[in-house]
């Protein structure tokens, strides 16, 4: 028989997530167990896409209000390198 892997997290609002370590767009690697703030993680399929681009706008007007009512950092994760991320980041 085949083992299955289990992909989705299913966690509840308020749950501790698994740790993991990521580069973000100024290549820092980000790290959630070093993180003290409660933190809002959102995933996309690819920088500089027309949909991720609509919807990462939209998420953007949205951030300041999570940040603000939860005391939260937000962080978007791709699978895209740090250059691809900055021009996303400009965009």
């Amino acid at each position: 028989t085949q083992s299955r892997i289990h992909t989705a997290l299913n966690l509840k609002v308020g749950e501790t997530a698994p740790d993991f370590s990521l580069v973000d767009q100024n290549d820092k690697t980000f790290t959630r167990s070093a993180n003290k703030k409660p933190l809002v993680v959102y995933f996309y399929p690819a920088d500089s896409t027309p949909g991720c681009t609509v919807q990462a706008k939209a998420f953007q007007e949205e951030i300041q209000s999570i940040r603000k009512e939860y005391k939260a950092d937000v962080v978007g994760i791709s699978g895209q390198g740090a250059e691809s991320k900055q021009k996303f980041a400009s965009e």
